[in-house]
């Protein structure tokens, strides 16, 4: 999605850094990303609020993946998981520097992808 200077004004960049050569004035869009369902995959509303979005939508599709699959979990007697990889970015820097006064993370890893059995 590209976004004009105003936008881009209005969310806070810098019109100097807006107006260099190779800035790239677009984004991507993630219509529905506030209906991320926290508990359903082990989340705290804290947890998934500080979670970076392209984390959620990564959980979302694996889910996705085993329901398009036609797996039924409820009834599969085996073991399944869906794989996926990732790097690190500095998003938790951004989160954490953007915070109010009093806001804390607590550290957590949820597994819910990690094995599914019956």
């Amino acid at each position: 999605m590209e976004f004009s200077d105003d936008e881009l004004l209005a969310a806070g960049v810098d019109p100097e850094v807006s107006r260099q050569p190779h800035y790239v004035k677009a984004g991507p869009s993630f219509e529905g990303i506030d209906l991320f369902d926290a508990e359903f995959f082990g989340y705290t509303a804290r947890e998934a609020k500080t979670m970076d979005r392209q984390h959620r939508l990564f959980l979302e599709t694996a889910w996705e993946t085993l329901e398009y699959a036609g797996l039924d979990l409820a009834r599969y007697e085996g073991t399944v998981g869906v794989f996926g990889g990732a790097s690190s970015s500095a998003y938790i820097g951004n989160v954490v520097s953007n915070m109010d006064d009093g806001e804390a993370i607590r550290g957590r890893t949820s597994a819910w992808a990690t094995n599914w059995s019956s």
